[in-house]
């Protein structure tokens, strides 16, 4: 039905042309799907692309990575840092808390994260555990208290 409406006002060798066309470019296609699956596995030692780009996206958007760089948020993070860096130089007697809130997905949990990597790798800085805890996967306020504990102790509360 839809080739009648297609060829409805065409002649048979339009019509004949179109095929042929069409043939042509199906033939072409083919040969290079063929050509770049004997390229890609003779001479080729990357992944596929696709395979590589789907990967690092992946990875970059895991919840745990952290990025070298938080644009918007260096004087944040030197305040948490400098901060931090004030409480290690006390000692734990030191009563001290640090409270950051905010919008979801404004940088506040990397940029917490990436101080205390920096801390921590830094030769002369006192060691010192670090635990976070994301909110939105407490099912009740009180489940901070085992997450915090297994974080700490790696046991279940």
């Amino acid at each position: 039905m839809e080739m009648e409406g297609l060829a409805e006002g065409m002649d048979e060798t339009e019509i004949n042309a179109l095929i042929s066309e069409y043939d042509e470019t199906v033939a072409k296609e083919e040969a290079l799907q063929l050509s770049l699956q004997s390229n890609s596995s003779q001479h080729s030692t990357l992944p596929p692309l696709d395979e590589t780009l789907f990967a690092r996206a992946k990875a970059k958007l895991q919840l745990s990575e952290v990025p070298q760089f938080l644009p918007c948020r260096e004087t944040e993070r030197q305040e948490i840092e400098t901060f931090i860096r004030a409480f290690l130089e006390k000692g734990a007697k030191s009563e001290t808390i640090l409270y950051i809130s905010g919008v979801p997905g404004t940088g506040k949990t990397a940029t917490v994260v990436g101080v205390a990597r920096t801390l921590q790798a830094e030769e002369g800085v006192a060691d010192f555990d670090f635990v976070t805890v994301n909110g939105m996967n407490l099912s009740t306020p009180s489940k901070a208290y085992s997450a915090l504990w297994w974080g700490l102790t790696g046991e279940k509360a």
